[in-house]
């Protein structure tokens, strides 16, 4: 069929509907003709695999201690070295031989088929190891498992019987070069001490250690009185430098008294100049008389300060001189000593250092005879040192594989393939989608109109930045106008719309130009007042247009303050004059201010206060590096600048 009014589109009918549709029993003929042949092909391989049977021994690869010993700790290096000896080719061969011997039932057994049937698992942080075969024959799995410990533990017992006599043979000769070095050491000792007349082993014993060690004591006596002699001579001429009084113990008496009388006269002097002048006082005999004593005694003291820092230093030199030729003559004196107690010193070192190898030997060759002694004692090469903790049993149920659930498994992926075909198949052959009955009514057709953003030629930057922002970021603005054709409408409309579109610009709300009866404009501070008592400034459209103006009230209701707007902007022929209200208009201004980068602090002085959500949502949208004062911005949004 044909669409009359669109010839293009083609018109579907109920008979091209029932053509396009898939019978289900084509699904099914396509369902059965994959799963079946899939699902026995499956089931066969799976039904078709042997059934696999273990078998486990448990073997200790150290053998348990004694009664009377402590238990041998885990050694995993110990059991991962019995674990390659359990898989290696000389074990392997011989449990290979073993087997064929042994086997009636004629299989042939071969170092390879072995290691695919065998293998060693270690028990973590024991000596134990488990001894595993797999196999699809039972009866053959025990065997091979206990022919296989049989092979082990042979093989291990010759090892430790080859290698117990060739330790023995070792250690015997160790025992008789050691025995030999002990004797000459013992021997150059005794020589040692007969030439050099050490008759001690105490180096204390010598006259030239007795007295070397008073010498080093006095000494240490006198450095540390040569220290404290510098310490008091080092003070006393800091204190000199200092300006400070330095007085022997003699003199620090009558430096007290002289002080004291100093100061008496210091007093009565400062009470005479507090009662009489200067002239005065130099007049009258009687009141001079103070000043000259004063000034008799301060020469006595500054006499007395110099004569005592004179004595003081030297005096602290010459105890520092003392002390630092006592130590000279010490240390002369250690030094020929030194010259006597060091080649007894040097000898005696030597032998103790003698002494000290002859020790070493001598606990070496205990070890030594303590090895051999446990070696002949344990007899190690008649126990293998293996225990077998569990034998090989006959397992009596198979471990793999699991065909009830490989079964469900492939069940499962047929059937998922069986319904992916139909999926598919269906996909492919789908037709068109059959167009409605009815044609779709007015009633639930969905309008998108994409507001136009605003033009401000003035502002470019500031106008890019604004583009880029997402709509989600501009849910402060209801809708976005061009600024021309806001400033058209401005300029065409009559004065009441004009007078209400300025106050508007200026960040008033409808409650705030609803409350007004007048302009209370105040023409120095270029400030209005509104009814709560907030001062906004002014902008100069605002000065310009309600000026003049005296048609208050503008209205009785937002409602009316709407209409107003909205009358203006058709009358103008304004794109979007149907979008066009109080909060439309002033969403704009607000946009108007942040796109230049107003401070949100400055913003709420012009429009008054907003909502937490709204201020965060006009932060996200402002410029990000951009922050202006209230007069930096351009606040007229009605007029152009030039």
């Amino acid at each position: 069929m044909v669409n009359m009014i669109n010839p293009s589109s083609p018109v579907y009918s109920h008979d091209d509907a029932q053509g396009h549709a898939k019978p289900p029993r084509k699904r099914w003929r396509l369902f059965w003709l994959i799963v079946l042949p899939c699902l026995l092909v499956s089931q066969t391989v799976i039904f078709m695999q042997p059934a696999i049977y273990q078998s486990v021994a448990t073997v200790l690869t150290t053998a348990p201690t004694e009664l009377d010993q402590v238990n041998i700790q885990a050694d995993n290096q110990h059991v991962a070295i019995q674990s390659h000896v359990l898989l290696g080719q000389a074990v392997l061969e011989a449990t290979a031989k073993v087997l064929t011997d042994v086997d009636v039932s004629g299989t042939a057994w071969d170092v390879v088929r072995l290691k695919g049937l065998l293998n060693v698992m270690p028990v973590e942080n024991t000596n134990l190891v488990k001894l595993v075969a797999e196999g699809s024959q039972p009866e053959q799995l025990r065997l091979a498992i206990n022919v296989w410990i049989d092979s082990y533990m042979d093989a291990r017992r010759q090892f430790i019987a080859h290698n117990t006599d060739d330790v023995s043979v070792k250690i015997q000769a160790e025992l008789r070069r050691i025995q030999r070095q002990i004797e000459d050491k013992r021997l150059d000792i005794d020589q040692f001490r007969a030439r050099y007349a050490i008759v001690s082993d105490q180096s204390a014993d010598n006259q030239a250690h007795a007295r070397l060690q008073g010498l080093n004591q006095s000494l240490n006596k006198a450095l540390e009185d040569e220290v404290k002699a510098k310490a008091r001579l080092d003070t006393v001429q800091d204190a000199i430098a200092q300006g400070r009084a330095v007085l022997p113990e003699d003199d620090t008496r009558t430096m007290a008294v002289l002080l004291q009388q100093a100061e008496k006269l210091r007093e009565e002097l400062a009470e005479l100049e507090g009662r009489f002048t200067a002239q005065y006082i130099e007049l009258n005999p009687n009141l001079r008389k103070v000043k000259e004593q004063l000034a008799e005694i301060e020469s006595k003291i500054a006499q007395k300060n110099l004569t005592g820092r004179d004595y003081a230093i030297q005096e602290a030199q010459n105890h520092y001189l003392t002390a630092k030729q006592a130590v000279a003559a010490i240390q002369a004196q250690q030094a020929e000593h030194k010259r006597l107690a060091s080649d007894h010193t040097s000898r005696f070192s030597e032998l103790q250092a003698m002494q000290q190898a002859l020790l070493k030997l001598e606990t070496l060759q205990h070890e030594t005879q303590l090895r051999l002694a446990a070696i002949d004692a344990k007899q190690r090469q008649n126990y293998p040192q293996v225990d077998v903790v569990e034998p090989a049993n006959l397992p009596d149920k198979s471990i793999k594989p699991d065909y009830l659930t490989q079964s469900l498994v492939a069940l499962a992926v047929v059937l998922g393939l069986a319904l992916s075909a139909i999926i598919i198949t269906d996909y492919l052959n789908a037709a068109p989608p059959m167009p409605p009955d009815a044609p779709t009514p007015y009633a639930t057709i969905e309008l998108h109109h994409r507001p136009r953003p605003m033009i401000d030629v003035d502002h470019q930057p500031i106008q890019a930045s604004l583009n880029h922002r997402t709509s989600a970021e501009l849910v402060y603005a209801s809708w976005m106008f061009a600024r021309a054709d806001v400033i058209d409408t401005f300029q065409s409309a009559a004065p009441e719309a004009r007078c209400l579109m300025a106050l508007v610009c200026n960040g008033l709300t409808s409650d705030d130009i609803l409350a007004l009866n007048a302009a209370p404009i105040d023409p120095d501070t270029r400030t209005l007042t509104l009814k709560d008592g907030r001062k906004i400034p002014a902008n100069a459209s605002l000065l310009a247009t309600v000026d003049p103006f005296d048609g208050w009230p503008l209205g009785s209701s937002q409602d009316a303050l709407d209409a107003l707007l909205c009358c203006a902007a058709i009358d103008a022929n304004m794109p979007d004059a149907a979008h066009v209200s109080v909060e439309s208009l002033r969403d704009n201004y607000i946009a108007f201010l942040v796109g230049q980068g107003i401070k949100l602090t400055d913003l709420v002085k012009i429009v008054g206060p907003l909502s937490n959500q709204r201020l965060t949502a006009l932060a996200r949208s402002a410029p990000e590096t951009l922050r202006r004062n209230l007069d930096e911005v351009d606040t007229d949004y009605l007029t152009l600048p030039s």
